[in-house]
């Protein structure tokens, strides 16, 4: 009987694993770095006659105990189909980042700032016969305040509230800005 390449490598490597299984391994040593980092993010979703897809990752270092940057980054998908068919269908991705700065009144209640440029497509006003569009980079800066709500000893559930102080009309983000996710730490 013919063993393939991947089988007999794996059976190779295992085999110490299987053989000490009945000893207890020793636990890694986190770094002080290591215990610093939050990852997390949000996801959204929202079917119907309007699409949404988003994703946004983020990471963060905890500075002190108190004080924590961080970035993230963000993808959109929508979609708009007209129900009467009047207009055509119309789409576009909407991409871009931020940098965030965290400050912890209490363990669970933060101060929160955020600067956010996006890019994504503005009604171009040049063309004054029918409506097109241009790519543009949007900016906003969010202040407000958020909750984090422990799960387990690592993980969050977070929300924050957030007003846009620049309120560019381009933005897809009207205040308040409600953002809900999780953070997890490494």
């Amino acid at each position: 009987m013919k063993y393939p390449l991947k089988k007999i490598i794996f059976i190779i490597l295992a085999a110490p694993l299987l053989v000490s299984g009945q000893r207890e391994a020793p636990q890694p040593q986190s770094s002080f770095f290591d215990s610093r980092i939050f990852t997390g993010g949000a996801f959204g979703l929202q079917f119907g006659t309007f699409t949404l897809i988003e994703l946004s990752p983020m990471v963060g270092y905890k500075v002190t105990d108190k004080f924590a940057p961080g970035i993230t980054l963000t993808y959109i998908y929508e979609k708009y189909k007209d129900p009467s068919n009047y207009y055509p269908t119309y789409s576009t991705s909407v991409y871009g980042a931020s940098a965030f700065m965290r400050y912890y009144i209490i363990p669970n209640a933060f101060a929160h700032v955020e600067y956010r440029v996006l890019n994504l497509d503005v009604p171009d006003e040049s063309n004054i016969n029918y409506v097109t569009y241009r790519r543009a980079n949007v900016t906003g800066i969010y202040i407000g305040g958020g909750y984090r709500e422990p799960i387990g000893k690592r993980s969050s559930f977070n929300i924050l509230l957030l007003y846009d102080i620049v309120q560019d009309p381009n933005s897809p983000y009207q205040n308040p800005i409600i953002k809900v996710g999780f953070g997890i730490g490494i």
